[in-house]
């Protein structure tokens, strides 16, 4: 039986209440990390090591994962898909643009051209 050991749940704070989902998680390994890819065009590394503290619900109280950094991308309709590299130090993220044509009244999701590459090793400097 599969056992749920550690969860985590994700809050948006800001002056419009707005939910985040995961779209994509990648782990790694090498650095022990868990890379998550947000609807709020964020990507986010979690600490990925087992918690033995707390109840297991997670977020910053309760001995889950913790989020150990958070990068603001551009691709502000969300984060499509996050890879991780062999070695553990690169992230690369692609996403979604929005774009609001002057007739309608709610922006729309498109694919964005853009790829966008983190250096593990530089995020939190």
């Amino acid at each position: 039986d599969l056992q749920t050991v550690s969860s985590h749940t994700m809050q948006h704070f800001s002056s419009v209440d707005k939910e985040v989902a995961i779209v994509d998680l990648e782990t790694n390994s090498y650095r022990n990390n868990i890379v998550a890819g947000c609807t709020d065009g964020t990507v986010r590394l979690f600490d990925g090591s087992f918690r033995s503290s707390g109840g297991g619900s997670g977020g910053s109280n309760g001995g889950g994962m913790s989020e150990v950094a958070r990068v603001k991308t551009q691709f502000c309709g969300g984060v499509a898909k996050i890879s991780v590299s062999e070695d553990g130090n690169l992230i690369c993220a692609s996403g979604y643009g929005s774009l609001s044509l002057p007739t309608a009244e709610t922006p729309y999701a498109f694919s964005s051209e853009h790829v966008l590459l983190f250096d593990v090793r530089k995020l939190g400097r």
